[in-house]
């Protein structure tokens, strides 16, 4: 079965890239991905939301 190749727009992927550096990695980059829970996840989440920005 033929794969199509994932793309995504230059500013897409730069905005993912700024997000996940600057809320991300500051909180589960010490954490091997195996050992990031759904609770980690979760608290994550909970907390962006509760600094004001949008839970999407």
């Amino acid at each position: 079965m033929p794969t199509k190749e994932a793309t995504i727009a230059e500013n897409t992927r730069s905005s993912y890239q700024q997000f996940s550096n600057n809320h991300i990695l500051p909180a589960l980059g010490d954490f091997l991905l195996l050992d990031i829970t759904p609770a980690m996840i979760s608290k994550l989440l909970l907390d962006f939301q509760k600094s004001g920005h949008s839970h999407s």
